[in-house]
């Protein structure tokens, strides 16, 4: 459901009309939503591990991926990708995966994987990189959006990821401007910087 500010309800997303038929898109419950940056498309994704695209002016929808199992998180990045020409949709799931697809096309751009299903999902603000965590495998990683050969960073955790933050390190730290810093929190009741 997408609502207007003053909390009047706008659009009800679930069912398309398709040759005059009723066709219902969502079948099990939608996990996450997200807007896209320029608030055309709202993206969707749901216990089939659906991602849908949502057009808000015409109602109508398009299945852009599937994953075996439910997405969990949905996030769309701020600008076009260069490579790509188009805005990109990441996913996370409980299939092990994060994915990256084209938000117009569809296309499936990358897949990163995890030992475990894979709980939260990222871009970095530059939107060339990707932070993913997994709970369980108590693992977080940290990608290219760009094809690299392999693993670009790997956080080793004793126990349990529950939250992953990135930003630009600081001058103070490093005048280099493509030096991050990342910081994990865990069920070890500890927080990590690390840099990158």
């Amino acid at each position: 459901r997408v609502y207007a500010l003053d909390g009047r309800l706008v659009a009800e997303l679930g069912e398309i009309e398709r040759d005059g038929k009723s066709i219902r898109v969502h079948k099990t419950a939608v996990r996450d939503a997200v807007f896209s940056a320029d608030g055309r498309y709202l993206l969707a994704g749901d216990d089939e591990g659906q991602l849908v695209r949502w057009d808000l002016d015409s109602g109508n929808a398009e299945v852009l991926g599937q994953h075996r199992l439910s997405v969990e998180q949905v996030r769309v990045s701020s600008t076009a990708d260069p490579r790509e020409g188009e805005p990109l949709v990441l996913t996370a799931s409980l299939d092990k995966t994060a994915r990256l697809w084209g938000l117009i096309t569809g296309k499936e751009v990358a897949v990163f994987s995890h030992d475990a299903a894979v709980s939260n999902v990222r871009f970095s603000t530059d939107n060339r990189r990707v932070l993913s965590y997994s709970d369980l495998d108590g693992s977080a990683r940290l990608w290219g959006v760009e094809p690299t050969p392999g693993l670009a960073f790997r956080l080793p955790h004793e126990d349990h990821v529950w939250h992953l933050d990135l930003a630009a390190a600081p001058q103070s730290l490093d005048p280099d401007p493509d030096v991050l810093l990342l910081a994990s929190g865990s069920y070890d009741a500890l927080v990590r910087i690390w840099r990158y």
